[in-house]
């Protein structure tokens, strides 16, 4: 099969999208077919990332509105002779999926080697046209959803879309629990844009414990990048600020006995790796999600972080930090969300 994979990055939706159509175009190539990628990210990191990976890449204008995103990306399907398109963003409406699949004319007119649209969703606020829907959110169910006939759920963290390293990272790897947590890593995904990473670089040092090592990863897109730094520069902790991480991020994961978070694609990563983890919400489309691996356990849900005192977080991660119980309770119950197959099942899907 050739694939296309529309999918893009910035400042308001951060990196998750594309990294998780990453590994999905690994899935693919590792079955043995082809898959590009067309995008308007400007983000340098990224597109480096997925050029050594051996992914063709194509640039999109930003700036083009939604039926010229859609020519577009048709003809970039022609041009290849694609068999399918993924998307991953908030911005395909049941428009923009119905010019790229021709639809309903392709149902009227079955045609060989018509183009199959598979679209990757967190949020069910259109009408899908798609031939599937995959969302690999926990407590999604398909009475959310407004889709054709037709149309394949894929729902839930069966599902989730988990990169090559993060799965030969778990192999052989044994998770401890100290009793008491020193290395804290803190990711909030490649944008932040409300600075909710400096709120709990400010909780985390207000713990004034030199024993901790506390790594924070800052996406390129993120844009308070200098004022973390000039934050931990007068702290009197052991704070690190890392900056594209790439392929080392399953490592730190490893690493940490604690991390603290925003609810996005990095929780499926972390609960493969099954990292106690803090888990924060943003934005209204995190609360379920976050709701629900808190039920069973999984992680430890702050609530809406731009509603949290930094001494509110402080008492929550302490209460982490110093409960090894805890930590390993929560550890236990990660590795019941994700197996780490969800690339492969999607890939069945694609290929029946």
């Amino acid at each position: 099969m050739n694939i296309l994979i529309r999918a893009d990055a910035n400042t308001q939706i951060g990196s998750g999208h594309l990294m998780r159509c990453l590994a999905l175009a690994q899935g693919l190539k590792r079955a043995g077919h082809e898959t590009v990628f067309l995008t308007a990210t400007e983000d340098s990191g990224l597109l480096k990332r997925l050029e050594n990976e051996g992914f063709g890449i194509y640039l999109l204008d930003k700036a083009l509105e939604l039926r010229e995103d859609a020519r577009q990306t048709k003809r970039m399907t022609e041009h290849f002779g694609c068999n399918w398109v993924v998307t991953d963003g908030y911005n395909f409406t049941e428009e923009y999926q119905r010019l790229v699949m021709d639809f309903p004319r392709r149902i009227l007119e079955p045609l060989q080697g018509q183009i199959r649209l598979l679209c990757i969703d967190d949020i069910a606020k259109t009408h899908f046209v798609a031939d599937i829907v995959l969302n690999q959110n926990t407590s999604v169910s398909k009475d959310v959803y407004s889709c054709e006939s037709h149309t394949k759920l894929l729902l839930g963290p069966k599902y989730a879309l988990i990169r090559q390293e993060f799965l030969r990272a778990k192999a052989g790897f044994t998770r401890r629990f100290p009793q008491k947590a020193n290395n804290i890593l803190v990711t909030f995904g490649g944008e932040d844009s409300r600075n909710m990473t400096l709120k709990v670089l400010r909780a985390i040092d207000t713990l004034d414990d030199p024993e901790m090592a506390i790594k924070v990863v800052v996406g390129e897109l993120n844009p308070h990048i200098e004022a973390l730094r000039s934050f931990i520069t007068k702290s009197q902790l052991n704070f690190e600020i890392l900056t594209n991480v790439g392929s080392e991020m399953p490592e730190l994961m490893k690493w940490a006995d604690l991390t603290i978070t925003v609810v996005g694609s990095t929780l499926w990563e972390l609960c493969l790796l099954k990292v106690p983890t803090i888990a924060g919400i943003v934005t209204d489309n995190q609360k379920n999600v976050a709701s629900a691996l808190s039920d069973i356990g999984a992680v430890r849900n702050v609530g809406w972080l731009v509603e949290r005192s930094v001494e509110e977080l402080a008492d929550d991660i302490d209460h982490c930090i110093q409960d090894s119980a805890l930590r390993k309770s929560m550890s236990d119950s990660m590795a019941q969300v994700v197996d780490g197959k969800g690339v492969e099942r999607v890939v069945s899907f694609m290929e029946g």
